[in-house]
């Protein structure tokens, strides 16, 4: 009786199989959060929601190209990001998007600045890299150099596109954010922190260190910046070639909270 089962039996099992591996593929690709959403229309319509942002680039990733060559700079490119993802969802963050040589995180404002949790996440990016530094050397002689900028506040979520559908965030705190990037790059610093995350944070007198103002395109107040040090001002300084010297491994220890 069994054996007359399973010529229904095994299709089925097939076609479970196969609906578990695309649904397990697509949550690889997009994140469970992310589908969940999009299977449930959170953001059919437009929401505002507050959020803090991280924005992380390679610096000088032209130099490293050239040095490289395409091939392997991009397999140090993915190493480096898979590094650098673990400390962030680690923290309560979610990758948004991967960008050429860097990416943008992004988490809720509460839960970012809970118990300073995207100063750890930023301490722990830190970290991370400085722990794989044998690693780099060996695979590609170079262990790459990148710079940190974030802030937050009010975002517009919503879903975007068509055929590909997509949740996208939009408004003026991801162009500051940017800024906050580019100010980490033009003051020769890891990582900037803008004066609203800042001020939020419990540790305001632990590495944060106020080093000016930035003016942004299109806002009229200009935006105080902090640099933050990360693990007591341990994190490599960017170099002109975009490579990171020698560091000694005591330097890589995690920010005490």
């Amino acid at each position: 009786m069994a054996y007359r089962k399973l010529p229904i039996a095994i299709p089925l099992v097939l076609i479970f199989s196969v609906i578990g591996i695309v649904v397990m593929r697509a949550v690889h690709f997009i994140g469970i959060e992310t589908l969940f959403h999009l299977m449930l229309g959170t953001y059919h319509r437009p929401v505002i929601q507050e959020k803090v942002l991280l924005f992380l680039d390679i610096n000088n990733s032209t130099d490293l190209a050239e040095r490289l060559g395409p091939v392997r700079t991009q397999s140090l490119l993915g190493k480096f990001l898979f590094d650098v993802s673990r400390p962030i969802t680690d923290s309560g963050g979610d990758i948004y998007l991967y960008k050429g040589d860097g990416l943008i995180a992004l988490w809720a404002w509460s839960e970012a600045i809970r118990a300073d949790k995207i100063l750890s996440a930023v301490d722990a990016i830190f970290v991370a890299v400085g722990d794989e530094q044998a690693n780099y050397r060996q695979q590609f002689g170079v262990v790459p150099d990148f710079r940190i900028g974030v802030h937050g506040g009010d975002v517009v979520v919503s879903e975007q596109g068509d055929t590909k559908r997509a949740i996208g965030i939009y408004g003026s705190t991801i162009n500051i954010s940017a800024r906050m990037e580019e100010a980490a790059k033009a003051h020769g610093v890891a990582c900037v922190i803008s004066g609203d995350v800042a001020k939020a944070l419990s540790r305001r007198n632990d590495g944060l260190l106020p080093i000016g103002y930035e003016k942004i395109r299109g806002i009229f107040e200009e935006i105080p910046i902090f640099e933050y040090r990360v693990a007591g001002a341990a994190a490599p300084v960017p170099s002109d070639n975009g490579l990171v010297s020698e560091v000694p491994r005591s330097i890589w220890r995690r920010a005490v909270g």
